[in-house]
Formats: structure tokens, sequence, C-alpha cells
């Protein structure tokens, strides 16, 4: 995908729990004098690209599938390829399926979980049939106390990290220790799937489960025909600030669930993420990136113990848009990322930050301020929804964050809050107190600056000291917005609310609320009932 192409819809990208903002000028420091000429041309191919390019893309990619509906296998005749951060669960895309038939005792399945391209997934977590997690022994059969999907050896499961090349599971058929006794794959030798299929560079999993007689049926298959899903670590990551790692070499990489590093890969990987040059778009402003990354590995108090500040997990399909996968990224760490004059992008984790540029009477042409949300715009009830990995990696609800003093003047205006790459109720009630702090700011406005309010455009904080109104004599705002750029009048008009310098405050013991109770663990919408197996 050409980054030319690619790059406009992470630019254009602006979310309520993060935002990337950019501007394609060249850079002008305060004192510095900027002409037409020098802002005209790159500033209006900026704003074409975004118009047309963005707007296709949304019009045509899907949405990104949440967890709930990640973890069922799909038969579709041409399946987009999947990848993975951090830890999540899936399933994917159906590439071998043979129910069994009268002649053939046994089903087989192989689905296609993560495209890895030259390098494999960490590892897998748990195997799962449908909701149920199970256990292989060295040979690949099931263990299982209560004798479900593992009566007599009824179900052998393998699984291969997407090495490439890999080794097909034509060859594995005798166990997964290739000790085993296994009984033939009948559909394998039979040329269904044979050495030739390795699925090199694809994380996948093998099922083959057998007939049984009629009256054993239900207990060794309590759902039908078992749909295999797993937990999973998933794309292993450059991390920097190891030395021991080479951008070059994948080989030295880790697995890491930190959202900072998995931004930098999906904005720079060739082969599931956008393919920016990692030297011209992130090195020229890694301490922004190194900062945002220490402090989402900062340790905090939780309920549940000690838990770093910021985790991210999930998948995506690559027919997804760009800029919604950034979404679920930015959005899990409150992040903020801006594109400075000389093409790199700097970033920001969710954290006040006192700010460096401040727009007084000199600077500022124009603005308007509002004290008030309208009715029809306000919230302040969030119903926060996350991924628990306590509830197998479906979206479970917290306790309403809420407002109560907005609630008493206006009554309740209930907003959802889903965080579907957010896996810890401590990180998405944090989120929860940023969304509304923004929701329920004192005031909000506008402000139009000259040439200098590009001193401000990849910050995330500015400054206000406007004499002539009182509210904003000296105030700190938060940019909400994309600054837009006025070529004819060479001016910068910025939106944005009032900040709040006390906002990473934090008491976990009134503020984190209950956890969901594990046994109202939601289903999983059921897929369509498989052809049953034959009975012996």
């Amino acid at each position: 995908m050409a980054e030319a192409i690619t790059a406009v819809a992470a630019w254009a990208l602006e979310a309520v729990h993060g935002a990337i903002y950019a501007v394609a000028t060249p850079v002008v420091g305060p004192a510095a004098a900027a002409t037409t000429a020098n802002l005209l041309a790159p500033a209006i191919v900026f704003s074409a690209t975004v118009a047309i390019s963005v707007g296709a893309s949304m019009a045509l990619a899907p949405d990104i599938p949440d967890p709930d509906h990640a973890a069922t296998p799909v038969k579709q005749t041409n399946p987009p390829r999947q990848g993975a951060y951090g830890q999540c669960r899936l399933s994917g895309a159906v590439m071998l399926y043979e129910p069994g038939t009268t002649n053939d005792s046994y089903a087989h399945v192989v689905v296609a979980l993560v495209h890895c391209g030259g390098t494999a997934i960490d590892s897998f977590v748990h195997m799962m049939l449908n909701d149920d997690i199970v256990v292989a022994d060295v040979n690949g059969y099931l263990d299982a106390s209560d004798g479900a999907y593992s009566n007599n050896d009824k179900v052998l499961l393998l699984t291969s990290l997407g090495a490439n090349p890999e080794t097909s599971y034509f060859s594995r058929t005798e166990g997964a220790g290739g000790t085993g006794d296994a009984p033939p794959c009948n559909k394998l030798t039979a040329g269904e799937w044979t050495a030739a299929h390795r699925g090199d560079g694809q994380t996948s999993m093998f099922m083959r489960a057998a007939s049984v007689d009629a009256g054993d049926f239900a207990g060794t298959y309590p759902n039908g025909l078992p749909q295999p899903n797993a937990v999973i670590k998933g794309y292993k990551l450059y991390d920097w600030r190891d030395v021991a790692q080479d951008i070059d070499d994948p080989a030295t990489w880790e697995w890491s669930n930190n959202p900072v590093l998995i931004l930098a890969d999906y904005l720079c990987h060739a082969e599931h993420g956008m393919g920016f040059d990692f030297a011209t778009r992130i090195q020229p402003a890694l301490s922004y990136w190194t900062s945002a990354a220490n402090l989402c590995e900062v340790t905090i108090t939780t309920a549940a113990g000690l838990a770093a500040t910021y985790t991210c997990g999930g998948m995506y399909k690559f027919n997804n848009a760009p800029a919604d996968v950034i979404a679920r990224i930015l959005e899990s760490f409150d992040g903020y990322m801006a594109q400075r004059g000389d093409g790199a992008f700097v970033l920001y984790a969710g954290e006040y930050i006192a700010p460096t540029v401040t727009f007084t009477d000199d600077h500022v042409i124009e603005y308007s301020v509002q004290r008030f949300v309208e009715d029809e715009s306000a919230a302040n009830v969030l119903e926060v929804e996350y991924c628990s990995p306590d509830h197998k990696y479906t979206m479970v609800p917290t306790e309403p964050w809420r407002d109560e003093s907005d609630i008493l003047i206006r009554g309740e205006k209930p907003q959802t809050l889903s965080l579907p790459w957010v896996q810890t109720l401590s990180q998405a009630r944090r989120l929860a107190k940023r969304r509304m702090s923004r929701l329920t700011a004192g005031c909000r406005g506008t402000v139009t600056t000259n040439l200098y309010g590009l001193a401000g455009r990849t910050q995330r904080y500015l400054k206000l000291q406007i004499s002539e109104v009182g509210v904003l004599n000296d105030i700190v705002v938060e940019v909400v917005e994309p600054p837009e750029i006025d070529l004819n009048n060479l001016t910068v008009k910025y939106s944005w609310v009032q900040a709040d310098p006390d906002i990473d405050d934090w008491d976990y013991l009134t503020e984190e609320g209950a956890a969901p109770a594990v046994d109202e663990t939601p289903s999983p919408p059921a897929p369509p009932p498989p052809p049953p197996l034959p009975p012996e």
C-alpha cells in the first residue's frame, strides 16, 4: 500500500479518546517568517487527498469485529487476512471444512487466524472449542475431566504459529509430538489437504473430530461440531528502548501489549500495517514515543493488584480502514498524535502536560467561548464497556461513570463508551473519567491566530491569555480538532475545551468501582449450526 495513499486515513482521524492531527506544512517557528508560496502547495495537496481518499476508505471498509464476534469461524470465499496485537481471543476464516460422511468417520477443519508474513506470532495462550478452554496432550488429543471432546481420543487439535515456511498438518497427523498413534486422517490423505498445504506465514488451527455413537454424542460434543478458536499473544514488536533489538531483524523482537509499541508497529510494518518509514516518521520524534511508551508501563495500584497504566489487545482485518485501527489503539491509552512539518509523528499518552505554547493578544485574531453544553449534545452518564479476559474476552459493562452535579441540573444524559481493545476494569474507568472531563468541561470554544499559531500544531495542551475576557485571560485548554489552516488569510484556527490539570488524580478505592461478576459472562452470538457428525 503506497505511503501517500495510506497516510491520509490516519491524518484525518479525530477520535474522542485520542486524535491524530496533521498539517502538511514546513516547520515555522514563533519568530520565523512564512510566505504563502511556502505553505500553499503542500497544504492544498494534503486537503484534497484527505477529502477524497479518506472518504472512499471509510465508505468501503467494514467495521473492526467486536470481541464478541471475533471468536466465531467464518466461511467466506475470499476472506480478508487478519492481524492481532497484544493478547486477544479470535478465530478466523475456514480454509478446510469436511464435515464427515458415512464413508469417512472424521470431520476436518483448518482455520486461519493471523497473517504473520515473515515472522510468527508469539504463542497460543489457550485453545478453545466454542466457549470452552481445552488442553491437548503432546500428541494433540484433548484432555477434559468430564469426558467432553476427549471421549476415547475423539478430538485432535493442532496449531501453527505462522512461521515461514510452516509445516503442513498433513505431515503432523500422527500427533503434534510426532510419536502418536493417531488413526489416519482420511480426508487429508485423500488429497483435499496435502503436504503442499503448509500455510506459510499463517497462524492456524487444525481440528479432527471423530464421529461417535448417537448415545455418546451429547456428552462428547455438547455444542454440536466444535468451533475452534484461541486466545493468543499476537505480533512481536520492535522496542527501540531495548538495545538488544534490531529494527531490521524481527527475530530480536519481543511480544508486548504496550499500545505505543503497537501503534508504531501498525504505522510502520509493511505487511500488516501502513508501511511508513520508521527512520523518517518516528525516529526524528523518538523522544516523544519513548516518553509515551514509558508512561504506559508505569505501575499503578488497582483493586485487582498492580498493573501497567495502559495496555492494549485486539484483532483487526486487513480491509478495515487504517483510521479505525488507529482509533482503537489510540483510545486504549487516550493517545494524541500529531505530524510535524518534517513529516515525523509526535505522540503523547494520556496524561496532563503543562503547556509550553501560549497564545496572547498579540497572536489572537478572533475567538469564541461557550460556557454551557446544549441539552441535545450533553452527556453526563457514560455506560462503559470493555473486553474482559475474566469473561472469556467478551464485552462486559462496568458501573456507569456519572457526573452527579450535571445530572442534578439537567437529568441523566447517557452515552455509551465502548472500549474493545481495553482489557482491564481500572483502565476502562480511568479512560471514562478522561472522557467525561471533556464532555462536561467548564467552557469550550475556538481561537484563530496569525501564523504564530503554527507553533501549537503538534501540542495537545495550549495556554490562552486573552485579556478582554476574564475566563480566557489565563486558561489551559486541550485541542479537540485538527487545526484549520486558512491559506488566504494566513491564519490558524483551533477548537478547544478547558483542560483539567488534576485529571490524572486517581483513587482506585472510590473511583474504580466493582468488577463485573464472572458468572454473568455474556454468551457470544451463536454461529449457524454445522452439519452433525454422523454416528458410527
